[in-house]
């Protein structure tokens, strides 16, 4: 069973896919950055998730402050808790 660090870094390999899966289509990419404008998935580049090198699959939403890695993201998202977005991303 993978821990926590493991599923963050098996996501990151794929942190495009996670992104778009989880905010869907309206990211634009931007150099090494999927921009969107913010959690919800809107158009925009206030919210960038690092899609390359150690930095991948992190993400900073600069409007509101917050960041983290796509588990993070992925509670955020869908109002679930760390737990319950570690159970969501390994099934």
């Amino acid at each position: 069973m993978a821990t926590a660090r493991e599923l963050s870094a098996m996501l990151a390999r794929d942190a495009e896919g996670v992104a778009r899966h989880l905010l869907g289509s309206n990211g634009k990419r931007e150099g090494h950055e999927l921009r969107f404008g913010d959690v919800d998935g809107s158009q925009g580049k206030s919210l960038g998730v690092h899609l390359t090198g150690e930095k991948a699959g992190v993400w900073c939403d600069f409007a509101s402050g917050e960041s983290g890695d796509l588990i993070d993201l992925w509670a955020k998202r869908r109002g679930l808790s760390l737990g319950e977005a570690i159970q969501q991303a390994k099934d």
